[in-house]
């Protein structure tokens, strides 16, 4: 039983705000814990963007 509706039934403003969100929650909040411990661990922060790609791509275009 699916808990959230498939971003195929959600409306284009709704996937838009939903992006908005995931970019803020995915990619930014995890830059910068990254940069955190970038300071720590002498690594870089850059993000393997790949995947968060596709979810992102998902929101915005309605295909799972």
């Amino acid at each position: 039983m699916d808990l959230e509706p498939s971003v195929a039934d959600l409306d284009e403003q709704t996937r838009g705000g939903l992006a908005k969100s995931f970019v803020e929650d995915a990619v930014i909040g995890q830059y910068r814990q990254l940069v955190r411990w970038q300071h720590i661990t002498g690594q870089s922060a850059q993000i393997d963007s790949g995947y968060l790609g596709q979810h992102l791509v998902s929101l915005v275009s309605g295909i799972p």
